[in-house]
C-alpha cells in the first residue's frame, strides 16, 4: 500500500512520524513520515495513536489510500489530484525532446546529495527564483535538508547551478519529485531536462511510477469532489498570486502523466477548523497576508 505523498518508506529500524499539533479537537496533523519496509497499513496507523481517542490528520493521500483509510473509519476531504508516470509506457514527446535538446547547450546535469555540503548552491537557487523574499511553504514536501536525500542539478559551464529538483522514495514500486527550483534566468528546458532526466534514473532503479506531485484546487476530468471540496478548490483557483496551481497543472500535463484525486483524511472528521490551522502551519496564510493585505510586509516579523 502507499503512504501519504512526502512519507518515505525504508530501511529504518523504527516508524518516524513528525508531527503538528492542531487545537482543534487535540489533533494532530502528522505531515511526514518514515517507515520501515516491512510494516503494514495497519501496523503504521497503530504507531499513530499517541492517546485514546486523539484525532488524526493525514495530507496528501492518494485515491488507494483514502479508500483504504476510509473503510478504517477516516473522514475523506479531496483537496485535489496527484500527476503519475506509469514508467513502463512513457516516452517523451517531441516539444519534451526539442526543450531537452535546447537546455543541453546551456550546461550538464549532475546528482548530488541533500547534504550541508550543497546547501550554498541550493540556497543561491532559491534566493535567484521567483520564490525569493516570500514565506516559505512548510510541511507539505520536504523542502528542509534534513529531510530528503537526492537530488538533480543543472549546471552551468562555469559550475553555477541554475535549477535543481530533490525526491523521496514513497515505496517499492513509486519515487515522488519533492523540489522543482530553478533561477528566474534559467534557459527555457532546464527543468523538463531535469524531470526527463529523473524518469530514466527512476526505471534504471527498478521503479514502476513516478510521482511528479500533487496540484491542488484542480480534480482530474469527470471526478465530482461534492460541495465543501469544490467550494475550497474554486477559492484556491483564484489565490493565483501566491500559488498558481493553474501553471503547475500547465507544466506536469507536459509529460501526459496519470491524474487522480488527492484527498486529507481525517479520524474521525476533517474540520474547517483543521484546515484553517494547517493553512497557518503550513505559512499559506502567511504567503495570503503578504501578498493581498495592505501593509502585508508588516506580517514578515512572524515567518520563522
Amino acid at each position: 500500500m502507499e503512504l501519504p505523498l512526502s512519507w518515505m518508506r525504508g530501511l529504518y529500524p523504527r516508524a518516524d512520524f513528525r508531527h503538528t499539533a492542531l487545537r482543534h479537537k487535540q489533533a494532530h496533523w502528522v505531515h511526514f513520515a518514515s517507515i520501515p519496509a516491512d510494516i503494514t497499513l495497519d501496523g503504521w496507523l497503530d504507531g499513530l495513536k499517541s492517546s485514546e481517542g486523539e484525532a488524526v490528520i493525514l495530507r496528501g493521500c492518494s485515491q488507494p489510500l483514502a479508500d483504504a483509510l476510509k473503510g478504517r473509519g477516516f473522514d475523506l476531504l479531496p483537496v485535489g489530484m496527484e500527476a503519475e508516470i506509469p514508467l513502463g509506457s512513457f516516452s517523451p514527446g517531441t516539444g519534451l525532446r526539442e526543450l531537452e535538446r535546447r537546455a543541453a547547450k546551456r550546461g550538464r546535469i549532475v546528482p548530488f546529495l541533500v547534504d550541508e555540503q550543497r546547501a550554498g548552491e541550493m540556497q543561491a537557487v532559491w534566493e535567484n527564483s521567483v520564490h525569493a523574499g516570500r514565506p516559505v511553504l512548510k510541511k507539505l514536501f520536504r523542502n528542509e535538508r534534513s529531510l530528503h536525500r537526492r537530488g538533480l542539478a543543472f549546471v552551468q559551464a562555469g559550475g553555477q547551478w541554475l535549477a535543481f529538483i530533490t525526491w523521496s522514495h514513497n515505496n517499492s514500486r513509486k519515487r515522488h519529485l519533492e523540489q522543482m527550483v530553478r533561477r528566474r534566468e534559467a534557459p527555457a528546458g532546464v527543468m523538463e531536462a531535469l524531470i526527463l532526466e529523473l524518469i530514466r534514473k527512476t526505471v534504471r532503479d527498478g521503479y514502476q511510477t513516478l510521482s511528479l506531485g500533487e496540484v491542488p484546487f484542480f480534480f482530474p476530468e469527470g471526478f465530482s469532489p461534492g460541495a465543501r471540496a469544490g467550494f475550497i478548490a474554486a477559492g484556491g483557483r483564484r489565490l493565483s498570486r501566491i500559488y498558481n496551481a493553474r501553471g503547475l497543472h500547465h507544466f506536469k500535463n507536459k509529460f501526459h502523466p496519470q491524474w487522480q484525486p488527492v484527498y486529507i483524511c481525517g479520524k474521525p472528521k476533517v474540520s474547517w477548523l483543521h484546515l484553517v490551522e494547517m493553512a497557518w502551519h503550513s505559512r499559506f496564510v502567511h504567503l495570503a497576508v503578504e501578498t493581498y493585505l495592505p501593509f502585508g510586509h508588516l506580517f514578515k516579523k512572524y515567518k520563522r
